[in-house]
């Protein structure tokens, strides 16, 4: 079982990237308790589809329907406590998809992302893996046709939230890591108008 009070979410450290008048964004923190996720590692047994994926010298499993439902809540419960605490207008909802996600050395991801603009709140949670080892990267678009890539390191624990159809890959790793990545439906709560 997966212990967490989000009541405390005030003093959680994190870091938003975001462009493009706030809707493409990106958020960095740190997981309390994620060694306690790394028990749901094996639950992941559907090895469907994993030719077409994004990812080089690695191994996908997705979970099934069944499979890892209680850290697909607690990653939820978190998220969501969190963008309340940043004044976000939108939620993550119900699980659209999940996956394990295992890399070698020398394994890394090509640019891709997971849906289209406001549809999806893509989670990714390191749970194996080492300081200067491969990089997450993300591609923020401004207004005035300027990218910002903004990079984020991958250490046990990194929690990185995004937008669904934020564009994405990660770096080549000099040893292994491991990550979770899991794709909730975006929910949104109102529109911003005052920009």
């Amino acid at each position: 079982m997966i212990m967490g009070d989000y009541m405390d979410i005030k003093e959680v450290e994190y870091k938003v990237h975001n462009s493009f008048n706030h809707q493409k964004w990106v958020i960095e923190t740190q997981l309390p308790n994620w060694k306690d996720t790394v028990q749901y590692w094996n639950n992941a047994t559907d090895l469907t589809n994993v030719d077409e994926t994004a990812s080089n010298n690695a191994v996908q499993v997705y979970f099934k329907d069944d499979e890892g439902t209680e850290l697909a809540t607690h990653l939820r419960n978190y998220t969501n406590a969190l963008l309340e605490d940043i004044g976000a207008p939108v939620r993550a909802g119900e699980l659209k998809i999940a996956w394990t996600l295992e890399y070698f050395s020398g394994g890394w991801q090509a640019i891709h992302n997971h849906a289209e603009q406001f549809r999806a709140i893509s989670c990714v949670l390191c749970i194996e893996g080492q300081e200067d080892s491969g990089v997450f990267y993300a591609m923020l678009p401004e207004t005035d046709g300027t990218q910002n890539i903004v990079t984020i390191e991958q250490t046990p624990g990194t929690l990185i939230i995004s937008e669904g159809d934020v564009w994405h890959g990660a770096y080549p790793c000099t040893v292994g890591k491991k990550v979770y990545v899991f794709d909730f439906k975006q929910e949104i709560l109102h529109y911003d108008t005052k920009n």
